[in-house]
C-alpha cells in the first residue's frame, strides 16, 4: 500500500509540458529558434498549472500552483551561457487526499502549523544555477541540495525546486525547440527527452514540433507528444507498473527577434496501472500548464 501511495503522489510530478498557438503564416523565411541571451538580462516567467489525480481506490487529489521564476543571465558568450533561476513567488493548494495551501505573499508569521509552508517557504528567494552550451542545451543544473526536506511534504518541494524536475521545465522555457535552431513555416522536427519519476522509473517523451506560422516577431509552434515508461530498479517485481495511456498537446509562441519564449500552453494525460491481483490501482493524471513572460 505504501508503494501504491508513493505511485499516486509521484504522478503529480508528471506534469509533462509542451507547446503551441495559432498565427498567420507569412512566407517561408527561416526564423531563429535559438535563445539570444545578453549578460545582465533578466527574463521573468509565470507558470500556472492545474493537476487532477484520480484513482480506482482511495482519495484522489487536485493541485494548483502559480510560480514566478526570474532567469538572470550571469554570463553569455560564444561558448555558452550561465544563468540563475530564482523562485520569486510560490502559491500552491491541494484538495482531496490532502487539503493544504501556501502563498508566499502571506506573512511568514502566519505559517505556524502549516506543513506545506514549512516545505515551500525556504524555497522562496532561492536560486538554481544553470549552464547552457552554445546550442542552448542545458549541460548543468544545480542548487537544489538542502532545499528538499524529508517526508511527505518534501515531494511538493521537489516538484517545484528539484533539479531533475526543472530540467524539462527550463528546457521548454529557455530552448523549447530542442536541437532545432532555425525553421520555416511548415517545417517539422522531433525531440526526445528522458525524465526521472522517482521512485517509479523514467519517462521518455518524444515530441513532434510543427512551425505553423510566423507573424511579425512571433513564431507559433505546435507540439504533439508520445510517452513511454520504464520501471525503475527500486520498484519490486511484485509491483507491476504499466503506462496504459498517455498524451499531450499544446503550443508555444517564440519571439524570434528577442530569442525568447512569449507564451506556452499544454494539456497532458497519463494513465497508470500499478499492482497485481486484488491490489491493482488505476491512476489517471490530467494536467494543464500555461507559461507566459511577465516582464
Amino acid at each position: 500500500m505504501k508503494m501504491l501511495r508513493n505511485c499516486a503522489l509521484a504522478t503529480t510530478a508528471m506534469s509533462v509540458m509542451v507547446l503551441s498557438m495559432t498565427a498567420n503564416a507569412i512566407g517561408l523565411k527561416a526564423v531563429n529558434l535559438k535563445p539570444q541571451f545578453e549578460s545582465g538580462q533578466t527574463l521573468r516567467y509565470q507558470i500556472e498549472s492545474g493537476n487532477s489525480v484520480t484513482q480506482s481506490f482511495g482519495a484522489g487529489m487536485e493541485t494548483s500552483q502559480n510560480i514566478t521564476i526570474a532567469f538572470k543571465v550571469i554570463n553569455a558568450n560564444e561558448d555558452g551561457t550561465e544563468l540563475t533561476a530564482t523562485f520569486e513567488k510560490i502559491k500552491m493548494s491541494t484538495s482531496g487526499a490532502m487539503d493544504l495551501a501556501f502563498d508566499s505573499a502571506t506573512p511568514a508569521d502566519q505559517d505556524t502549523g502549516n506543513e506545506l509552508a514549512s516545505a515551500l517557504r525556504p524555497i522562496v528567494g532561492k536560486s538554481l544555477s544553470i549552464k547552457m552550451d552554445s546550442d542552448g542545451n542545458i549541460t548543468e543544473l544545480t542548487g537544489d541540495k538542502g532545499l528538499i526536506p524529508a517526508g511527505q511534504m518534501g515531494g511538493f518541494a521537489q516538484a517545484i525546486v528539484g533539479a531533475d524536475q526543472n530540467r524539462q521545465l527550463f528546457i521548454q522555457i529557455l530552448m523549447p525547440s530542442g536541437t532545432k535552431t532555425s525553421a520555416s513555416t511548415g517545417d517539422k522536427w522531433t525531440n526526445k527527452n528522458v525524465i526521472p519519476v522517482e521512485p517509479m522509473g523514467t519517462l521518455t517523451i518524444s515530441t513532434d514540433h510543427t512551425l505553423k506560422g510566423v507573424k511579425a516577431e512571433n513564431a507559433t509552434i505546435m507540439m504533439d507528444g508520445t510517452i513511454t515508461f520504464e520501471k525503475g530498479a527500486q520498484v519490486p517485481e511484485t509491483m507491476p507498473i504499466d503506462l496504459t495511456d498517455a498524451s499531450y498537446n499544446g503550443q508555444y509562441v517564440w519571439n524570434h527577434e528577442s530569442g525568447s519564449l512569449t507564451s506556452l500552453k499544454v494539456d497532458g494525460l497519463i494513465k497508470l496501472k500499478a499492482g497485481q491481483d486484488a491490489m491493482v490501482m488505476e491512476i489517471e493524471n490530467k494536467t494543464t500548464t500555461t507559461i507566459k513572460r511577465v516582464d
